[in-house]
C-alpha cells in the first residue's frame, strides 16, 4: 500500500492503481478520486491516531519539503508519523532540515528531476 502526501491531482496514485498497487493520497485541493482525501500535514498528524498500528508499505512526499514556510514543529510530527506508519518513505532532497532524517536509513537515491536536476528523490527505510 502507498500513501502519497501532497499528491496534487493524484497522478502517482493513478499510476499505482494501474499497476495493481493499493494507493491513497492526501492533498489540500478538492479531488473527485475517492482514494484521495482532502487534508494537510496537520490533518494527517491529527488523524494518525485513527490508523492505530496500520503501516503503509511506502509513504511518498516528493517535491514538497524543500520549499519555504514549513512549520518545524509540524514537520517533526510528520516525520514521527512516517516512523509509526511507514515501512519506507520516498522523499525529495534537499529538505529544509536534514536532521529530520537522522532516524531513517537511506536505501536508494533516484536520479534528479526537473530541468535543473536540483531535486533528488531518495528512498529511506523507516
Amino acid at each position: 500500500t502507498v500513501l502519497d502526501i501532497s499528491c496534487g491531482k493524484g497522478n502517482f496514485i493513478s499510476l499505482c492503481l494501474k499497476n495493481n498497487i493499493e494507493g491513497y493520497g492526501v492533498d489540500p485541493i478538492d479531488n473527485p478520486n475517492k482514494r484521495i482525501y482532502k487534508g494537510t500535514y496537520s490533518s494527517i498528524i491529527e488523524n494518525s491516531k485513527l490508523l492505530g498500528d496500520y503501516k503503509f508499505d511506502c509513504i511518498t512526499i516528493h517535491n514538497t519539503l524543500h520549499g519555504k514556510g514549513h512549520n518545524e514543529k509540524e514537520l517533526k510530527l510528520l516525520f514521527e508519523f512516517f516512523k509509526n506508519h511507514g515501512e519506507y518513505i520516498i522523499i525529495s532532497n534537499p529538505i529544509i532540515n536534514e536532521n529530520l532524517l537522522d532516524d531513517f536509513k537511506l536505501i536508494h537515491s533516484f536520479k534528479g528531476s526537473h530541468s535543473n536536476k536540483s531535486v533528488f528523490h531518495k528512498l529511506y527505510k523507516c
